[in-house]
């Protein structure tokens, strides 16, 4: 290989690791990246052993403009300007890591933005943190390590949280409940902005869950059928036969199974009430069979 060739191809790699580790939003005229585009820098990404989720900033440019100023693993910053240019502020979409000891980047990060911030300034996103010992429900204790780092930032920086109103949580398992969410401003957006609230919203619909009863229903077989009508592989089809399935499914759910989360939530507390009493040295025959029993109807949902 000749040296112009050799030379070609460092330059060429060169410019892969540096496209590789490029914010994923471009300076085109509509402020967005292509969607191909976007896959293809996530695929660098992850071949080169880089473990990160990509973050997507999209906005009107009809009605403001948005200047990209940093990029982060955690954060995208920049300037958000109106289309009169009347108005102006800092905006930083935030998504956090999940262990506390990845976050402290982050909290470093935001501290020297702060410090070199002149402008009234918005931060907002999944922080992937709770700031207050309220912000969680049920699970484990909240402790102060979890805590710590968010209340330093916002202490030493002076910042000051937004009024939320709708859900007072944004995150849960359908058992943990957390508030991971929010909007944070600096005191010059206190002073020039116009009030504003977060609005948090649930849009989400409610999840279809599949509990074993629905299988064990002598119904079931046939509103699988009737669902199932189209018999070839396309996958448009297929996707059709499965909404049709669901959709029966949930109209037997409802018909058969209104409340068996309630239920399910009973028999999980009586089979934990049994075993406790069998660990209390009271293992006799009648004791292995209420398991026994407790166990059977919670495996089937009912």
């Amino acid at each position: 290989m000749d040296r112009s060739r050799h030379s070609r191809k460092r330059q060429k790699s060169s410019r892969d690791r540096h496209d590789m580790r490029s914010p994923s939003l471009d300076h085109s005229s509509h402020g967005t990246s292509t969607y191909r585009e976007e896959r293809r820098r996530a695929r660098n990404a992850r071949s080169h052993g880089y473990d990160r989720k990509y973050k997507w900033l999209m906005w009107d440019p009809n009605k403001i403009m948005f200047s990209q100023l940093k990029v982060h693993q955690q954060f995208i910053h920049g300037i958000v300007k109106s289309g009169s240019d009347t108005v102006q502020f800092a905006f930083t979409a935030v998504y956090g890591l999940h262990p506390i000891a990845n976050r402290s980047d982050l909290w470093n990060n935001l501290r020297e933005l702060e410090e070199q911030m002149t402008i009234p300034w918005l931060l907002m996103g999944d922080f992937n943190a709770i700031k207050d010992m309220e912000d969680r429900m049920n699970g484990t204790k909240v402790q102060m390590n979890e805590i710590k780092d968010f209340r330093e930032f916002m202490m030493e920086c002076q910042m000051t949280e937004l009024v939320t109103v709708g859900r007072g949580f944004t995150w849960t398992n359908n058992y943990v409940y957390s508030r991971i969410d929010r909007g944070i401003v600096n005191a010059k957006w206190m002073l020039e902005m116009a009030p504003i609230q977060v609005q948090e919203n649930d849009s989400r619909r409610r999840p279809f869950k599949f509990y074993n009863c629905l299988a064990e229903h002598e119904e079931f077989e046939k509103v699988v059928q009737n669902g199932w009508k189209y018999k070839g592989s396309n996958m448009e089809g297929i996707m059709q036969n499965l909404k049709k399935v669901k959709y029966g499914l949930k109209n037997l759910n409802r018909q058969e199974y209104t409340g068996i989360t309630k239920k399910v939530q009973q028999k999980r507390e009586e089979l934990a009430n049994v075993q406790a009493q069998m660990r209390q040295n009271n293992q006799s025959r009648d004791m292995f069979e209420a398991e026994k029993k407790a166990r059977k109807e919670l495996k089937n949902g009912v």
